[in-house]
């Protein structure tokens, strides 16, 4: 077991952890940062890795940082969480990539960020895992992709993703791609799911809530799926 925090400081932006590449394997981390008493503000990132993180077979907590995950070269590897457990609470931002998010084998993430919960400039990958995640402040998207957004079964285990947000919950600004999953998408203000590219929904059990349950630019194609959409 691991266990990094900071206290009150004068280091305006703190990192729990902080590398070019950060991979970690069947341990368990929990960092936590005071809030200054004062301004109450968000600062610093408990894991942030330059080119890449990877949490294998990992146990991962996180408050009170403005960032949880953060990876920020266009060129790394991404974030990978593979058969995690990732709880992100309290945040500015809880996982953020210049690249890719994959989320796979059977891994359990919740995350709640004031402003995104996941957002990635490419493709996010919900693989046969659970999310639950939301962005509490107006005008933001719980899960939002610049590329492909897919949430699928894996070796017959359904993907199972919870979120809301003020705009759209499930966000992608290429295709989305739902198969075999179970997804609840609610917005407060806007689409449940939204996409420029098109929506393609095969064998799944979707809940879609918003002004319009489920939008695209491009067209929707729904199969053998069961829905319960909600808009006005």
């Amino acid at each position: 077991d691991i266990s990094l925090g900071y206290a009150d400081g004068t280091n305006s932006s703190p990192h729990a952890i902080y590398a070019n590449t950060v991979a970690v394997s069947s341990k368990k981390l929990s960092t936590k940062l005071s809030l200054d008493s004062q301004t109450k503000k968000f600062a610093g990132t408990a894991i942030l890795g330059k080119n890449g993180i990877s949490l294998k077979d990992t146990e991962f907590t996180c408050s009170f940082f403005e960032w949880g995950m953060d990876e920020r070269t266009s060129t790394g590897t991404g974030i990978a969480m593979d058969n995690a457990v990732v709880t992100l609470t309290d945040v500015a931002e809880a996982i953020v990539s210049s690249s890719t998010v994959s989320i796979a084998n059977g891994s359990d993430v919740e995350a709640h960020g004031k402003y995104v919960a996941i957002n990635a400039s490419d493709n996010i990958l919900i693989s046969g895992s659970k999310v639950v995640g939301s962005s509490t402040e107006d005008y933001y998207n719980a899960i939002i992709s610049w590329g492909d957004l897919t949430i699928e079964k894996s070796a017959d285990k359904k993907a199972d993703v919870t979120v809301t947000s003020y705009y759209p919950a499930l966000y992608a600004d290429d295709a989305v791609k739902i198969d075999g999953s179970v997804v609840s998408a609610t917005s407060t203000n806007d689409a449940g799911i939204y996409s420029y590219e098109p929506i393609k929904i095969t064998d799944s059990n979707i809940t879609a809530k918003g002004l319009t349950a489920i939008c695209s630019v491009e067209g929707v194609e729904i199969s053998k799926s069961t829905l319960e959409i909600t808009g006005e």
